[in-house]
């Protein structure tokens, strides 16, 4: 049970380096996946999953409060 939990934190702090290098320190995927030594499909499907993740939590918080971000 704690494996799952450290193996889910890693993931979880790895994609959230992506977006910052990707989106704040404006880093190719390439090198991205040189740094994190990963494939470039790997780095791409990390971003990926934080896109979908924000734009899930921006569409709650519209539904919830009645705006348009």
């Amino acid at each position: 049970m704690e494996n799952k939990i450290l193996q889910k934190a890693k993931e979880v702090y790895f994609i959230i380096v992506a977006v910052m290098m990707y989106y704040f320190d404006e880093m190719p995927v390439g090198e991205i996946s040189k740094v994190q030594e990963v494939s470039e499909g790997t780095v791409k499907s990390r971003l990926n999953y934080a896109r979908k993740a924000i734009r899930k939590s921006v569409e709650t918080y519209e539904e919830k409060y009645g705006i348009k971000l």
